[in-house]
Parts: C-alpha cells; sequence; structure tokens
C-alpha cells in the first residue's frame, strides 16, 4: 500500500523543489528587467511595468524589444550550465552505483544552494544580466539539478521492489510536485512583500534544510558500497553504453532503448516550453508573476491529484500496462498544448491545464518504472545517469529550437511553439506502440505445432469416416 512506503529523499526533494520556485518565476522576471533598463537603457519606472502589469499600452512596444534580447540571456545561461552537469552526470551515475548515492545528493545540493546565495548577492547591485551567469559555476562544479535528480532517482530505485516501483515513482512525482505548489504560491506575495534578494536568500535556506535533512537522517542505500572504487571516464562511457545495448531476455533490450528515446522526446519538449511558457503568457495574454506563479500552483495541484490517482487505480489496482498508461497520458498533453496554441483568453489556458492534469502526469513515471523494472539495481545509477544525461544534451537543442520558433512568430502568432509541441509528442506515443507490441507475449510454438498436429489428425479422422 502507498501509505506503508517509508519517505526518505522525498523530504529534500520538496525542499529542493520549493527553491527552484521561490526562484524561477522571479529571476525571469529580473533577466527581463535588467534587460531592460541596463542592456537597452530604457527608462527604470517603464521596464518595472514589465510582468507587474495588465496595462498593454505601456508593455506592448517593450515587449517585443526587450523579450528576445532576455529570452537569448535565458538560453545561453541554461545551455551553458546544462553542458557541464551533463559531463558530471555521466560520471556521477556510474560512481554512485559504486561508492554509494548520499555523497552526491549532498555535494549537488551544495552547489545549488551557494548558487542561490550568489544570486541573493548579486540582485543586490544593478547589474547586467548576464552577470547572474556567476551564480551557476557552483551548480556546474557539482553537477546541479541533473546530477541530483538522477542520484535521487537511483535511491528510490534501490529501495524499490517490482511491486512498489511504479508507486515509488510517483510519489517522486508527487514530491516535486508538492514542493511546486507550495514554491509557486509563496513566491510572488515574498517578491511584492520584500525584494528580490529576500527570495533568494530564503531559496538557498530551503535547500540548506534539505542538506541537513540529507545528512542526518537518510542513510545510505547501498549497504555494501565501496568507497574507494571510482572508475575511469571511460569506463563509465563503456558501462553506461553497455546498460542499454547488452543482450536481454525477449525483447528487453528494445523495450529499453525505446523507452529512454521517449523520455529523451518528452523532456526536450518540456526544456524547449520552460524556456518561453513565462514569455508567452506575458506577450499573449499580459499575465503578471502573481497570476502565472497562481496558475503553476493550480496546474500543479490537478496533476498530482490526476497523477498519483490514475496510477493508483490504473496502473496498481487494474494492472494496466505502463506503455499504454504512458500513451493515455501524451495523448492527454496533446490536447493539452493545442488548448494553449488557440488560446486567446485564460480559461483556455486552465483548461489545457486540466486536460494536462487528469492523466498527462503519468507518463515520465510510468517511463521510468518500465525501465527501471527491466534492469539490475547496481545498474540503475547508469541508467538513470544516461537518461538524464542524453535528455538534457537533446534538451540543449529544445532551447534554441523553441526560442526561435517563438522570437519568429512574437509578433504574429506567440503559441506557435504548442504546435509543433504537438507533432514532437506524437512521435512519442508512436514509439510507445512499438513498446506495446514489443511487450506482446510471444506465441508459443509448441502449442501452435500441437494445435496443427490434432487438426492435421481430425482432418485424417474426418476423410476416414468419410471412405467408410
Amino acid at each position: 500500500m502507498v501509505w506503508k512506503i517509508k519517505l526518505t529523499v522525498e523530504i529534500p526533494l520538496v525542499l529542493s523543489f520549493i527553491s527552484f520556485q521561490l526562484v524561477e518565476a522571479v529571476l525571469l522576471n529580473l533577466i527581463i528587467f535588467r534587460t531592460c533598463y541596463v542592456l537597452l537603457g530604457h527608462d527604470k519606472t517603464e521596464c518595472g511595468y514589465l510582468g507587474n502589469t495588465n496595462n498593454e499600452t505601456i508593455t506592448e512596444n517593450l515587449e517585443e524589444e526587450v523579450q528576445p534580447y532576455a529570452n537569448t540571456i535565458m538560453m545561453v545561461r541554461t545551455a551553458t550550465e546544462q553542458s557541464f552537469n551533463l559531463l558530471l552526470c555521466m560520471l556521477v551515475g556510474p560512481w554512485s552505483d559504486k561508492i554509494g548515492r548520499k555523497l552526491f545528493i549532498i555535494t549537488s545540493l551544495g552547489g545549488m544552494a551557494v548558487g542561490m546565495s550568489l544570486l541573493a548577492l548579486n540582485s543586490c547591485f544593478d547589474t547586467s544580466p548576464w552577470f547572474f551567469m556567476i551564480s551557476d559555476i557552483p551548480s556546474m562544479l557539482t553537477g546541479g539539478g541533473t546530477t541530483y535528480f538522477t542520484v535521487v532517482l537511483a535511491y528510490l530505485s534501490d529501495l524499490s521492489t517490482d511491486e512498489t516501483r511504479g508507486v515509488r515513482m510517483a510519489i517522486y512525482e508527487a514530491s516535486t510536485a508538492l514542493g511546486t505548489v507550495i514554491g509557486t504560491a509563496i513566491s510572488s506575495y515574498i517578491f511584492y512583500a520584500t525584494n528580490y534578494t529576500t527570495v533568494f536568500a530564503l531559496a538557498a535556506g530551503s535547500t540548506l534544510l534539505g542538506i541537513l535533512y540529507t545528512v542526518f537522517f537518510i542513510p545510505e542505500s547501498l549497504q555494501e558500497a565501496d568507497k574507494g572504487n571510482r572508475s575511469t571516464v571511460l569506463t563509465n562511457f563503456k558501462e553506461m553504453f553497455q546498460v542499454l545495448t547488452k543482450q536481454r531476455e525477449n525483447n528487453t533490450r528494445a523495450i529499453i532503448i525505446l523507452s529512454v528515446i521517449t523520455l529523451i522526446i518528452v523532456n526536450f519538449v518540456g526544456s524547449g516550453e520552460f524556456g518561453v511558457m513565462y514569455l508567452f503568457l506575458l506577450k499573449k495574454l499580459h499575465w503578471n508573476v502573481t497570476k502565472y506563479t497562481l496558475y503553476i500552483s493550480v496546474t500543479t495541484i490537478v496533476s498530482v491529484t490526476g497523477t498519483m490517482t490514475s496510477i493508483y487505480v490504473l496502473h496498481r489496482k487494474k494492472a494496466m500496462p505502463e506503455s499504454l498508461l504512458a500513451i493515455i497520458g501524451l495523448s492527454f498533453t496533446i490536447g493539452c498544448v493545442l488548448m494553449r496554441g488557440i488560446a486567446y483568453h485564460d480559461i483556455f489556458i486552465y483548461v489545457g491545464a486540466v486536460l494536462n492534469g487528469l492523466v498527462g502526469g503519468v507518463t515520465t513515471p510510468m517511463l521510468r518504472t518500465l525501465v527501471t523494472k527491466s534492469v539490475s539495481q547496481d545498474e540503475a545509477g547508469k541508467v538513470f545517469s544516461t537518461i538524464m544525461a542524453s535528455a538534457y544534451l537533446i534538451g540543449l537543442g529544445g532551447g534554441p529550437l523553441y526560442s526561435m520558433v517563438y522570437n519568429a512568430t512574437i509578433s504574429t502568432y506567440p503559441g506557435a511553439f504548442n504546435f509543433m509541441s504537438a507533432g514532437i509528442h506524437t512521435i512519442s506515443v508512436i514509439l510507445l506502440l512499438i513498446i506495446m507490441k514489443l511487450e506482446s507475449p510471444p506465441k508459443d510454438k509448441s502449442k501452435l505445432l500441437l494445435s496443427e498436429t490434432e487438426k492435421m489428425s481430425f482432418d485424417v479422422l474426418k476423410s476416414d469416416q468419410h471412405l467408410e
């Protein structure tokens, strides 16, 4: 049962997502603000209206000039950070299979806490938005979110059985959702009540609490970890490749590879949309930080409720296959992005969010479950490292592609990128249909042969009776 599962890394996971969401929208708003008056030289008062007012007359012309510059800064910042995180992730995944998970959870959280502290310091001065890249350096050196999520997923896989794995992955999603709801719900109110520096300092404090909880209350999941065993870079790459390509029973190898590819595609769309979603809502519907954070909170609550219910009822109770449930989830997600694409009023955005929230959230946990149940415990770190590294590598192209599409259509149809998302998600559905086919039990040749023999015997008997 779900309530019998002991929570471990889920606690710091919630705390870390609170800090992520405290920073996300507020930092985007600050980058737009600094781009407007520091880089482009506009009046500071007028720039302050961006993202903080519904007055279209004041912000319309500014948005079309400022957003492409700000979008470029965010894209370069994200691509640079993820490139370094990608390299560390490919090392840490295999290392954690040998020397344990806890150390890497602590170091990656530590890098993020220091980075958020640097954001708080930088926000005290009227510097160029490019200077915010300095705050990314600690995460680059410790692996950041990429390494953190990789090791957390491997940790949960260590604790899971075949029966509890699907629910574990759902609880992981629920933990991230809970942190998202809390962080987004309070970020705009703290921001308007205080300032940028306070928001970033509180985010750093939330991450620090996660570190302390990990140090004192979370045990190492690998009891036989070899603290002195650190393989070389080439060995790590070789082991990661072998996990995906090694010969396995039936069609398991193909299922793992296709599941990983589908996860990568889903992440590609998510990383691309992340960079332009706030800008799209700002431009199309003239939202501000409060409206955006409220939307994130509401959609997250709907999503976590729908995800937990769907997985418990359809997967745990009704034993629906992971691949089928993932297909249903992606179908609802496609409905969501299409609603966003045609949106001309807030109601379209929320209807799309409800569509996605009902079942759309099950796609990622079901794909992860499909992968982890097909590999052994000592391969979990390598598998998740491969998934995260590949996803972020491909995701590096998602940001520039979505930024290019958004910047090209900002004056004519800002929501055009949503239709591109729908098309890419359709590719994932096709891959999942192939996985369903591969999962179908092979026909027993001996039974087929026996059936043919029985048929022949019946025909001979019938022929003999006819002759008589």
